[in-house]
């Protein structure tokens, strides 16, 4: 499950429980319960429900399955409890992890819907330097609100780790001469949408902003693969982790890593080709699909408006694009265009291709097409060889 080069795991919860004979849930909130009580009665009630919901062998999720029974109280932020919960956290975890495991090299942090190639990740981490004050991550946020994206996984190297947390007066021109509390960033974290966010909010106090590195960007996927946009710039490169991953990705994937590491190329890392021949490839042997959503997005034109500025120098014309085999055609004459979506509203088109998914169980819009210019895509994206 974790690879024999991942020596230990901890798994972090707002909730003491037993998992299994060898897993264990570690409250991370435990010692900061008075915080909550005085600083946000909301959390502190969703914490102190879900503790008397251990007690009446319920399950502490929402997956609409027998025994599910998290309360469906949404918070005055459109929050739900474990979102108000989530939040507070992950400076605790990071202490806790730091405090008990102070010789490691990295901290790896993931949530229980990503799935990591650890072989790919661990390789990447070995060309680094331990010591380095910096994280890496999915790139989020933009000028001096930027953070890693914590679902996409987030690795913190030893000497960011020891910078923050070891923090003192002696430090040379320090940002912050003392480590970080949730009592001092608890009104940050109360108005935040999200603990990562509130993460790099204090990182950035210290001087520390997230490094997108030579993969960062890329490589942390926030999205499953059926909705990873595989394109020339990330075709050849590792992937680390994919994000909100089901049951049925996870099992892909594990097969994928496995039949990869073990038969196809044990001394090579899985590349997103990869990902794409195995998991994605297969699925598209139609040009278009009704009531599909492939999520293109790059271009959008929509009805009555002009077209957007950057695709004037494409001669798609100034004319309403009102049907999906307009859109098509609009996509053939935008070089490197490879997917196309059309709903009653606009016409988008993309440089990346992306599965999707059937929107019909959701919303049946039966005039929401999604299409794919497989011959250009053969030509293009699946005649690029890696080195």
């Amino acid at each position: 499950m974790w690879g024999n080069r991942v020596p230990y795991v901890a798994i972090y919860s707002d909730l003491d429980e037993t998992l299994s004979r060898n897993y264990h849930a570690i409250n991370v909130l435990e010692n900061v319960t008075d915080t909550l009580t005085h600083l946000d009665p909301a959390a502190h009630e969703a914490y102190t429900t879900q503790r008397a919901l251990g007690l009446t062998n319920n399950y502490h999720e929402k997956a609409d399955l027998p025994g599910d029974a998290i309360s469906d109280k949404v918070g005055a932020d459109g929050n739900t409890p474990g979102w108000v919960l989530d939040r507070y956290k992950f400076l605790p975890m990071l202490a806790h992890a730091h405090r008990e495991y102070p010789q490691m090299e990295y901290y790896v942090y993931i949530e229980d819907d990503t799935f990591v190639f650890w072989e790919n990740m661990l390789d990447f981490l070995s060309t680094l330097s331990v010591e380095e004050v910096t994280y890496f991550g999915a790139y989020s946020g933009s000028g001096n609100a930027t953070f890693a994206q914590g679902g996409s996984g987030i690795v913190f190297p030893r000497g960011m780790m020891e910078k923050v947390l070891n923090a003192t007066s002696n430090d040379t021109s320090p940002l912050r001469s003392n480590p970080p509390t949730l009592e001092e960033y608890g009104n940050l974290t109360k108005s935040a949408c999200c603990g990562d966010m509130v993460l790099g909010h204090i990182l950035r106090d210290y001087g520390i902003r997230v490094n997108r590195g030579e993969y960062g960007s890329v490589s942390f996927r926030p999205e499953p693969p059926w909705r990873t946009g595989f394109d020339e710039a990330n075709w050849c490169l590792p992937v680390f982790t994919f994000h909100h991953v089901h049951q049925k990705d996870i099992a892909q994937l594990a097969e994928l890593e496995t039949a990869f590491t073990h038969i196809v190329a044990k001394s090579k890392p899985v590349l997103f080709r990869d990902v794409y021949a195995r998991l994605i490839e297969p699925h598209l042997t139609q040009s278009q699909i009704r009531n599909w959503d492939n999520f293109a997005a790059q271009w959008v034109i929509e009805k009555g408006k002009d077209v957007h500025p950057d695709m004037r120098k494409f001669d798609v014309g100034r004319v309403v694009v009102d049907s999906a085999d307009e859109c098509r055609k609009a996509c053939e004459k935008v070089p490197g265009c490879v997917s196309w979506r059309f709903d009653d509203k606009s016409c988008a088109l993309d440089t990346a291709v992306r599965w999707g998914r059937s929107v019909y169980y959701d919303t049946p819009e039966e005039n929401l097409v999604s299409g794919w210019l497989l011959e250009r895509i053969q030509r293009s994206l699946l005649s690029t060889a890696c080195s």
